[in-house]
C-alpha cells in the first residue's frame, strides 16, 4: 500500500502567519494552489486555505451587514448614532484589509509521518475535514498530501482495495 511519501507534492509552497489576506489570495492565484502550510521560523505553526479566508470575510461581511442595517432601517437615528456606524464600517473595512493569515489559519494542523499508509491519511483527512495534510519528518516539512493527491492515486490504480 502507499503511504503519504509516495504520493505527497515535495516542492511546497509556504506563506508566513504575518502575509496579509491580499497578499495570500494574490500567491494562491499565481501558483494555482488553494491552500498552503504556515511556517514562521522554519517551524509548521499553521496551515490556511481559501476556505478559511471565506470564513473569515464571511464573519466580517456579516458584521458589516448589521451596520449598513442600521442606514437602511426606517426609523430616524440620531446624528450620533450615525456617526458612530460610520466609525464601526471603517474600522470593519479597515480590519478587513489588514487581515492576516495568522488570523484566519488553522493552527496546529493535522500531520502525518512520511510512511504513514494512504488508507490512514484519507481516514484522518475525511474524519477532520481536512484538504490538505502536511507530512513531517520530526519538525521538519517534508510535503503535503491533498486531497488531490489522493484522487490522483485513486484514478491511477482504480478503485478497489489493492
Amino acid at each position: 500500500m502507499p503511504t503519504a511519501a509516495d504520493v505527497m507534492t515535495r516542492d511546497v509552497l509556504s506563506v508566513r502567519p504575518d502575509m496579509t489576506i491580499t497578499e495570500f489570495d494574490e500567491l494562491l492565484i499565481e501558483a494555482r494552489i488553494s491552500g498552503a502550510p504556515v511556517l514562521e521560523d522554519g517551524k509548521l505553526v499553521g496551515i490556511v486555505s481559501r476556505a478559511d479566508v471565506v470564513r473569515a470575510l464571511y464573519k466580517e461581511q456579516v458584521e458589516a451587514n448589521r451596520v449598513s442595517d442600521f442606514y437602511t432601517s426606517p426609523f430616524p437615528i440620531p446624528i450620533p448614532a450615525l456617526e458612530h456606524l460610520a466609525r464601526d464600517s471603517r474600522q470593519i473595512a479597515d480590519h478587513m484589509t489588514k487581515l492576516q493569515v495568522r488570523d484566519v489559519m488553522t493552527p496546529a494542523p493535522g500531520r502525518v509521518q512520511p510512511d504513514t499508509d494512504v488508507r490512514e491519511v484519507a481516514r484522518l483527512m475525511s474524519s477532520e475535514g481536512f484538504h490538505r495534510v502536511p507530512v513531517m519528518q520530526g519538525d521538519q516539512l517534508l510535503g503535503i498530501v491533498s486531497a488531490i493527491d489522493l484522487l490522483r492515486l485513486m484514478g491511477e490504480r482504480g478503485l478497489g482495495d489493492g
